[in-house]
Formats: structure tokens, sequence, C-alpha cells
């Protein structure tokens, strides 16, 4: 008789379809167990426990979010780019936007880690920000992560017409305000 083997991509599988049809909160070991037709054994072998899971889906999914939707490139300017795909990404993905940012976040400080992260990796060849503190690259970050997550959150509900040309002067009017800041916080400290 032959074994089955459930690896840890089938159970973060199962655990993304949960997520998405339900929402974070039901990511449960029975739950990912009833939905793969399995005890929860295989699940506890894989994984430490159901936060190790949970992390594992959050840091696959964020990769693959990474990778293929928020670094495509629209206007040229890789931090406006990145704010619109964010937006076009719960418009047209509202179920997982809601399960992954909005309803039940599975692990905020880890998400707001691999947010900073990847904000960090858009900015480090842009010698616009080459003065910036880390202190200024994190404001700069929040204050983006606020407008969009706002905007997001208000598309995927269909609450807010989304017009592209509005959020870029929006995203652009952000960026250039502490472009402006801190390249007078740098000339003041020169003097």
């Amino acid at each position: 008789m032959r074994r089955k083997v459930y690896t840890k991509e089938l159970i973060l599988n199962a655990a993304y379809e949960i997520l998405v049809t339900r929402g974070a909160g039901h990511i449960t070991a029975r739950n990912v167990a009833i939905q793969m037709g399995i005890s929860t054994q295989p699940i506890y072998l894989e994984f430490e426990n159901m936060q190790g899971l949970k992390d594992s889906l959050l840091q696959s999914i964020a990769t693959n979010l990474q990778e293929t939707i928020f670094t495509v490139s629209k206007t040229g300017d890789r931090l406006v780019d990145f704010g619109l795909n964010y937006i076009q990404f719960a418009m047209e993905q509202p179920r997982l936007y809601t399960a992954f940012y909005i309803n039940e976040c599975m692990n905020g400080p880890l998400m707001y880690d691999l947010s900073i992260n990847f904000f960090k990796e858009l900015t480090r060849s842009d010698l616009r920000f080459r003065y910036f503190s880390d202190c200024a690259m994190e404001e700069l970050h929040d204050q983006l992560l606020i407008q969009i997550s706002g905007v997001g959150a208000l598309a995927s509900g269909k609450c807010l017409s989304f017009s592209e040309d509005k959020v870029h002067g929006l995203l652009k009017e952000t960026i250039n305000r502490h472009l402006e800041k801190n390249t007078e916080v740098t000339l003041a400290q020169d003097c």
C-alpha cells in the first residue's frame, strides 16, 4: 500500500484557500486538515505550530506579490508604481486583499517588516533618496503605506472609483514633499 505524502506546499495551498474564502481567523489545524481531507498530524509534522504555518503562508504570499505584482513598471517611478500596483491588486483580488491586509492581519509585526524591507529594496538604487536617514525612509514608507492602504481599502470595497492619474499625483506629491523636506534638513546640517 502506497503512503500519501502531504508536503508543506500542499498544506500552505489548503491554508491559502481558507484565507481567501473564509479569512485568516479560520486558519486552524482542524480547518486545514478538513480542507485537505486528512488528520492534523501531517500539519504538525511539517510546521512546529499554527503560527509557523501562518507566518510561512504570509511570507509566501508576500514574496509572490513582490515578485509578480508590486514591481510591474507603469510610470518609471518605482515607488509610484508600487502604490498603483498595490491598489490594482486590491481592486482585482478584493477577497485576498481583505483577508491579507484588512480583516485579520495574521502577524502585524511581520507584515510591517516585510513592507519596510521591500520599500528599502525599492529605494536602494534610487539616487533621490541617497541622503535619507533611516528615520526619514520609515516616515516616507509609513506615509505612502497609509495612503495606498486607504485607497486600496476603499477601492476593494467599491467605495471609491479608482483614478490612476489622481492616485499617481497624490503619491508623487507625497514623495516630492518628503524629498524637499529631507533636502532642507541635509542642507541645514551642512551649514
